[in-house]
């Protein structure tokens, strides 16, 4: 699916730009599948950009949303199998209240999300509750040389849920994680209650050679 122009038929639609794998959400699809080259200036306040849900799969530079238009998740991945690359996408909430996700990756295995600008993911008044990239009960993922900037939080790990511990195979690397939006958060991370290893998101740039502090303002 390449160098396509996907436009919503009027500015307050609703839309899935592109999506490959099972809509039923009964299995996934086995690749080789490229999406490659595409445009979508804006998927509505509760649209998506490109889903995928399947193996063996590329996401390359592809340009989702633009300023002031409401795109609520960029890309999203599912891919037990494994096998996906997300890389060299230019994904935008253009600071719109209704945008919510730009990299979603859930219920994956065997995913690398690289060298992406994911920007301007504001979400609500309320803090916290939109991301630039986000990992859920995934393992083997890869969060490498990525421009993540000015939103609620960079990225989200959630390995909360009753699935046994994931997040210690998830590394989050030499990526450029910066904010302006008032409080926000470059790794909001939700632990296993029985993890036994800590999130590896270290050799990032945070925005100050100080570093990161945590919650409780301490580095």
């Amino acid at each position: 699916v390449r160098n396509l122009l996907i436009q919503a038929a009027t500015t307050t639609a609703n839309i899935t730009g592109i999506m490959i794998g099972d809509p039923s959400g009964t299995g996934e699809s086995g690749g080789p599948f490229l999406v490659e080259g595409n445009v979508i200036p804006r998927t509505g306040s509760s649209g998506f950009g490109v889903v995928v849900s399947g193996d063996t799969m590329t996401v390359r530079r592809n340009r989702i949303g633009s300023a002031g238009a409401p795109t609520a998740v960029g890309i999203r991945v599912e891919a037990p199998g494994g096998g996906v690359v997300v890389e060299r996408n230019i994904v935008d909430g253009g600071n719109n209240t209704s945008s919510f996700s730009g990299i979603d990756v859930g219920g994956s295995d065997d995913v690398t999300v690289q060298r992406n600008t994911v920007r301007n993911f504001v979400g609500t008044a309320a803090p916290q509750d939109a991301f630039g990239i986000g990992i859920a009960e995934s393992t083997n993922v890869q969060v490498l040389r990525n421009v993540i900037a000015n939103n609620d939080t960079g990225v989200v790990v959630n390995d909360n849920a009753t699935l046994g511990e994931t997040a210690n195979t998830v590394v989050i690397n030499l990526n450029n994680i910066t904010s302006t939006v008032t409080g926000a958060t470059g790794v909001l991370f939700s632990p296993d209650s029985g993890a036994t290893a800590p999130l590896d998101a270290t050799n990032n740039w945070w925005g100050a050679a100080s570093g990161p502090s945590d919650d409780d303002t301490d580095t």
